[in-house]
């Protein structure tokens, strides 16, 4: 497969290989260094693959460089211009998962990027030839390298300047594509980042991000597994100065399921995150919220009374999505906080996943049109996310208590949108089991 070229200006190109899917840069990328000697073409790697220990570039048949871990990168090395087999290998034992022919012209130097996963990944290979600006001037482009990524607006902002007046800096950058290069001041910048062309969903915050006079950077876009929050990667050029490192994203998503006995209408349970309300659950279930990054107090409040049914202090990483449940009866209520691997469907597919919320913490089996997918969940935990195609299935589940009897429920008619005719294109949809004797249920959302 032939690397399609984009020109992003005069100078640089973009080259992909839009196949499969990786991960960032964090510690250690060299910049500035020169080849080892073989060839008139500068050649590195940068490693944002979640699912890997360490990958190697080959070029032309020739390793090049090798143990890159997660979120580093290679200094650069040598190769000869032309048009080349260019693969990314995953080591230990997982093989090729990026294979293409790139071409290099001659005097210039390239970055190679993967992200994604072992089984998603996205490669791209950069023109690091961008000329540096003038004294008090930076040179800025992005690339979105996201794994079944969306479009976005990148906003850089001094750090209290209101969002709604900003105008972007960089605006609707595509699934694996580059911008153009932004001219603007060296300094001190807050970086933001949204769904193109709209303000109302903040995908990425990072402030202090200082980038001095002369730069030549790139932000990397790449995912730690949300299916919406990105992470970042300033990636310096050749020629210019600075370390390359991560941008952490200072933003978490949360979502909350009331699995209690204390459930169906409306508002009967709020979930609150550092004391401030989060969540309004509707009918036990809550849209995703994002929140700071950290370890906030988190606590499942009846609202009839603000009694505190349940409780967690919780390490919420940034960049990821986590799925929160509050299970049992009065006297015995009980919250699981599960940090969630939730890339969404590929295209002509939906993702797929099941939750035990049952109020007697009974385990349970779930089945999708015959299929045991979803064996033994424990309570209060999701199973691993499967994808499906555009059908409407049919879904079982089976409650198993603790002495060995059981319960079937057929869910095929709780499908959460009856008129939809079944899953939609890349949407995530979550399949809860609830209740507990003589009142279960199984309940089918759909969740972006």
């Amino acid at each position: 497969m032939q690397f399609q070229h984009t020109k992003i200006t005069r100078r640089a190109a973009l080259q992909t290989a839009g196949a499969l899917g990786l991960a960032g840069l964090s510690g250690g990328l060299l910049s500035g260094c020169g080849n080892d000697g073989e060839g008139d073409v500068n050649v590195r790697l940068l490693n944002l693959m979640t699912d890997v220990d360490t990958l190697t570039l080959r070029v032309d048949g020739k390793t090049k460089v090798s143990g890159v871990a997660f979120e580093t990168g290679s200094g650069y090395a040598g190769t000869n211009g032309g048009n080349l087999s260019t693969e990314v290998i995953a080591e230990p034992g997982s093989g090729t998962v990026s294979s293409a022919t790139a071409g290099y012209a001659k005097d210039n130097s390239y970055t190679v990027v993967a992200s994604g996963t072992d089984t998603d990944v996205s490669v791209q290979v950069l023109n690091d030839g961008e000329g540096r600006p003038d004294d008090g001037r930076i040179k800025l482009r992005v690339l979105n390298n996201v794994a079944r990524g969306i479009s976005y607006d990148v906003y850089l902002t001094a750090s209290t300047a209101s969002i709604d007046t900003a105008t972007a800096t960089l605006r609707g950058v595509g699934p694996q594509a580059a911008s153009g290069f932004a001219e603007l001041a060296s300094g001190i910048w807050r970086i933001r980042i949204y769904p193109a062309g709209d303000k109302r969903e903040l995908l990425f915050d990072a402030d202090g991000v200082q980038i001095d006079s002369r730069q030549v950077v790139t932000l990397v876009l790449y995912t730690l597994k949300s299916s919406r929050l990105v992470n970042a990667y300033l990636l310096h050029g050749k020629d210019s100065a600075g370390a390359s490192r991560v941008v952490r994203n200072t933003r978490s998503r949360v979502r909350f399921v009331n699995g209690t006995d204390v459930f169906g209408a409306a508002g009967q349970v709020r979930f609150t995150v550092n004391g401030q309300s989060s969540s309004t659950l509707d009918a036990n279930f809550s849209a995703y919220q994002v929140v700071a990054a950290g370890t906030p107090a988190i606590a499942a409040v009846r609202t009839t009374d603000n009694f505190a049914m349940a409780t967690a202090t919780q390490s919420l990483n940034p960049g990821r999505d986590y799925l929160i449940v509050v299970y049992g009866t009065a006297g015995n209520y009980r919250m699981v906080v599960t940090q969630e691997s939730n890339l969404p469907a590929r295209g002509g597919r939906a993702s797929l996943n099941v939750v035990n919320a049952t109020a007697d913490g009974v385990s349970i089996d779930a089945s999708v049109d015959f299929s045991l997918d979803f064996p033994n969940l424990e309570p209060g935990k999701p199973g691993r996310p499967v994808d499906y195609g555009l059908t409407r299935p049919t879904f079982s589940v089976r409650f198993c208590d603790a002495q060995g009897a059981s319960q079937d429920f057929d869910g095929g008619t709780n499908f959460a949108d009856p008129d939809s005719g079944g899953f939609k294109d890349m949407r995530s949809y979550l399949l809860v089991a609830m209740g507990q004797p003589g009142a279960r249920r199984v309940v089918l959302r759909e969740f972006t």
